[in-house]
């Protein structure tokens, strides 16, 4: 419950899993008198739209079990696979 003031329009609720959440606000007056209650839906989400991962580049070797680089030209392993390069 809180108490606010006529120009507080927020209220702020932590703390909520992600997913639809439904609040029943009533309002009650200083002579005690109260509001019929407003149904308010909130819909919670994390900001989250994708997750990806960046592939690392596989090491190379060649059939010596040397690693190699880029410009190393013949049959290497890379990724558990042989490669003609």
């Amino acid at each position: 419950m809180a108490n606010v003031g006529a120009d507080n329009l927020q209220y702020e609720v932590e703390g909520l899993a992600e997913g639809e959440h439904e609040f029943a606000v009533t309002v009650v007056y200083a002579d005690g008198q109260q509001s019929q209650p407003v149904v308010a839906t909130v819909m919670v989400a994390t900001g989250i739209v994708t997750v990806s991962q960046q592939a690392a580049q596989a090491e190379m070797f060649n059939l010596k079990g040397q690693a190699v680089g880029g410009g190393y030209h013949g049959i290497v392993v890379s990724d558990g696979k042989k490669i003609v390069r």
